[in-house]
């Protein structure tokens, strides 16, 4: 009798070991994570030009970016302006800026995309560094914090 009771108090140990954490009942699963501030404030940025396809004609690449970088709530939108691509500007003939909102994640990587590329990079204590690939130009991006 004692060795059905000591392998029923096993089992029950076993099967409760994998239950997991308890979430509780009023846990709200599909709130996104908390957004990291750790890196909120502004950096005074510089734009360089990476690469344009052979096909790009005369300076349609040339920006002078946006000066400021401003994170808040972990999230920053980078607006490249295109004052020198044909048809007023843009492919369309009448997108003169292209705006990213890129978001930084606990780790200092952030991210981000709209239609017409994408927004890569790290901050790093007070230095912002990216990749902005779109509207067949590739750019580099760094940042001091203000």
């Amino acid at each position: 009798m004692r060795n059905i009771s000591l392998c029923a108090i096993s089992a029950a140990l076993t099967i409760g070991g994998c239950a997991g954490p308890m979430i509780s009942p009023d846990a709200d699963l599909s709130a996104p994570p908390p957004a990291t501030t750790a890196f909120d404030g502004s950096y005074r940025s510089t734009i360089r030009l990476v690469s344009a396809p052979s096909t790009v004609q005369g300076n349609w690449c040339g920006t002078k970016g946006q000066p400021v970088i401003t994170v808040r709530d972990g999230q920053f939108i980078y607006s490249i302006p295109h004052p020198n691509m044909p048809g007023g500007g843009g492919l369309m003939g009448t997108l003169t800026t292209t705006e990213m909102l890129a978001t930084i994640r606990s780790d200092g990587v952030f991210l981000g995309q709209s239609s017409e590329g994408t927004i890569s990079g790290r901050v790093d204590r007070n230095r912002l560094e990216g990749i902005i690939d779109g509207m067949m130009c590739k750019y580099a991006v760094t940042g001091y914090r203000l």
